[in-house]
């Protein structure tokens, strides 16, 4: 395992599946290593304290593996009618 890769909107971050996500990826070790996999995530500007919140909630606040990566809230969010509305790009 090199690494692993999340990517959350702001309304996918405190979800009992992305606190589960994160705590699984964040610990897991690399094969054979005593050092865990490198966890890149990837949430939008608008989200960080939300994601500050469960990662202080799961133990990786301070994780030495975990690379936060605060994405622009207009990459992953569209304007329509006046109202934020977020969507899911395929990739």
């Amino acid at each position: 395992m090199i690494a692993f890769g999340e990517a959350k909107t702001f309304h996918d971050i405190d979800t009992p599946h992305t606190r589960r996500q994160l705590e699984v990826l964040g610990k897991t070790k690399m094969k054979g290593e005593k050092v865990c996999c490198p966890l890149y995530i990837a949430v939008p500007h608008s989200a960080v304290y939300e994601l500050d919140h469960v990662l202080i909630d799961v133990g990786l606040l301070r994780a030495k593996n975990l690379v936060r990566l605060h994405i622009p809230d207009v990459f992953v969010e569209k304007t329509s009618y006046g109202a934020r509305q977020s969507y899911r790009t395929s990739a």
